[in-house]
């Protein structure tokens, strides 16, 4: 969310143009957040972390964003030397909110009737569209030509516009928009709308045990109840091709077309 503003935070910020590269690291050590949520799932073995895990990340997305609109600027002297550790900081947590969302919300939406989840894509499409949208409409990284007369001829330089209005008030746009996410969230958990999903998708994951012990008793009668440990390896290799292309295409889409367009 922050890329979009590179251009006029690049000017104000000490960093200057690393900035660009100092976020992007930031925003990927965000995704660690990702295999917290993995662990967390691995280890409870359930969906009860789901609404406690989604609250989480939207609160500290609208603290992040909120901390952005009236700190940005903000620097720390360290060895002489001006540093936006404040802003990284807050970065970092934004990041976090963006990342881990997507891994987070899906498996929570996924008890609702199919219908709702067209909702819930539109949204996430849109999500990505409306910062862009506010950037254009601040106007950030404008630039015009201005001629330099002198005796030795007409030469032209670069000279940077204003923006509309400033980063605090974009960040503070961006901080209102997470956060009627976070009270419509709140609003879906406390409705009938979630009892009654609540209530189809415990009958689902009944229906999920019932027809995962039947399958536990097939393999029991199979092979004396064990998969071997051949069997495990030939099924790895007959879908290593397919493994190695899903690698692929998360690899792409995931880092290195969005490292790309940051640079």
């Amino acid at each position: 969310m922050s890329s979009v503003e590179l251009p006029i935070l690049s000017q104000e910020l000490p960093e200057g143009w690393r900035l660009p590269s100092i976020v992007n690291f930031v925003s990927n050590l965000s995704y660690v957040g990702i295999l917290m949520v993995i662990l967390i799932r691995h280890v409870t073995k359930s969906t009860a972390y789901e609404i406690p895990a989604n609250l989480f990340v939207l609160t500290i997305g609208v603290l992040g964003l909120f901390g952005l609109a009236f700190m940005w600027n903000v620097t720390t002297t360290i060895n002489g030397t001006r540093h936006s550790i404040i802003f990284l900081i807050l970065t970092f947590t934004v990041a976090i909110c963006d990342c881990v969302s997507s891994v987070t919300f899906l498996p929570y939406f996924s008890h609702y009737p199919t219908i709702f989840m067209r909702s819930f894509f539109i949204g996430d499409a849109v999500s990505y569209l409306f910062p862009s949208w506010v950037a254009l409409a601040q106007g950030a990284g404008r630039i015009e030509c201005v001629p330099i007369i002198s005796e030795n001829g007409t030469r032209w330089t670069e000279r940077h516009l204003p923006a509309r209005f400033s980063p605090n008030v974009f960040y503070f746009i961006m901080g209102l928009a997470l956060l009627s996410g976070l009270i419509s969230f709140i609003i879906l958990c406390w409705t009938r709308i979630e009892q009654i999903s609540g209530s189809q998708s415990q009958q689902i994951r009944d229906g999920q045990e019932t027809i995962t012990e039947s399958n536990s008793e097939l393999e029991l009668l199979n092979k004396n109840g064990k998969m071997t440990e051949s069997r495990t390896n030939d099924l790895l290799f007959e879908n290593a091709f397919y493994l190695l292309c899903i690698f692929c295409n998360s690899f792409i889409l995931s880092g290195k077309l969005r490292n790309e367009n940051i640079h």
